[in-house]
């Protein structure tokens, strides 16, 4: 009687161990410390000339993604040619979120500012951009 008491107890102890360490496995998984951080999907185009400019439904321009990781982020613009073709261009950089501000940093680890605003409860983000000297917004969807 007292073997298949130890028994039962033994088998409660190893499902509580392998329970918890489940658990523990669930919780160690890293959450994004920062609302930036994700996949996002270029969705409109803002020009002060043409307006916002739905993209998701347009050949290489719904291929652009702006994807930001703990400690850099890529910009992969792609943009329908003459020819019918897409041409992609691709940016990296570090960046980091100092007391609410954005920065994109260089190897040397100068700042600059990333002119980024997130919008509807950090599900959209929107980049200013300047080109020619005419001012531009990509706005992206996680």
């Amino acid at each position: 009687m007292i073997k298949s008491v130890s028994g039962k107890w033994l088998i409660i102890a190893l499902l509580a161990c392998l329970g918890m360490s489940c658990a523990k496995e669930e919780n160690e998984q890293p959450v994004p410390s920062d609302p930036l951080i994700g996949l996002w999907q270029l969705r409109v185009i803002y020009t002060q000339e043409q307006g916002a400019v739905e993209v998701t439904d347009r050949p290489c321009y719904r291929d652009s993604r702006f994807d930001v990781k703990e400690k850099s982020l890529s910009l992969k613009l792609s943009s329908p040619t003459d020819q019918g073709e897409c041409n992609i261009q691709t940016l990296s950089f570090g960046w980091l979120n100092d007391n609410g501000t954005y920065y994109l940093v260089n190897e040397d680890g100068e700042r600059e500012p990333l002119n980024v605003v997130l919008n509807d409860n950090n599900e959209t983000l929107q980049l200013n951009l300047t080109s020619n000297g005419q001012p531009f917004s990509l706005i992206f969807r996680k």
